[in-house]
């Protein structure tokens, strides 16, 4: 079972949210307006998803970002997952959206201290340790190393 830990590090709401307004090339206003433009719904929901999959607020702290109500944002993530699942170039933007914020969060850190060096799940999606910015999640080296509960074997 995967153990979330706090992470002061981790990667943040507003970075998720710059990095989809920079993709899709609109304003931060636009996005997170009450328009329901087509436009604006579908980078608002890729926003929601990778915030959730990447900073592990909850759903109300999303719905609080985007000026929405947590039964919103569960309407967009269900409705974003089912979407990536049949067309490719949607799962393609959220690869890359993704992609993109864990190489920036990577390049303020150091690497060689990170426990996923020596993770077998290194390569996994999503990337799950202690050092990465997904939510503090622990991988399962980490959990073996120290039992699961943090102390050292």
């Amino acid at each position: 079972m995967l153990e979330m830990i706090c992470d002061p590090n981790r990667i943040r709401m507003s970075e998720v949210a710059e990095m989809v307004c920079r993709h899709f090339v609109l304003d931060h206003e636009e996005v997170f307006s009450l328009s329901r433009k087509r436009k604006f719904i579908r980078p608002r929901q890729i926003f929601m998803l990778l915030a959730r999959e990447l900073t592990g607020e909850t759903l109300e702290a999303i719905g609080k970002f985007c000026e929405r109500n947590h039964a919103s944002v569960i309407n967009s993530l269900s409705t974003v997952k089912e979407q990536i699942e049949v067309d490719p170039v949607l799962a393609h933007i959220m690869r890359g959206i993704r992609s993109e914020l864990m190489d920036t969060w990577e390049s303020r850190h150091d690497r060689s201290q990170l426990d996923c060096t020596r993770c077998v799940n290194q390569d996994a999606y999503p990337p799950a340790c202690v050092g990465h910015p997904v939510a503090g999640l622990k991988c399962e080296f980490f959990l073996k190393k120290t039992r699961g509960n943090g102390k050292q074997r």
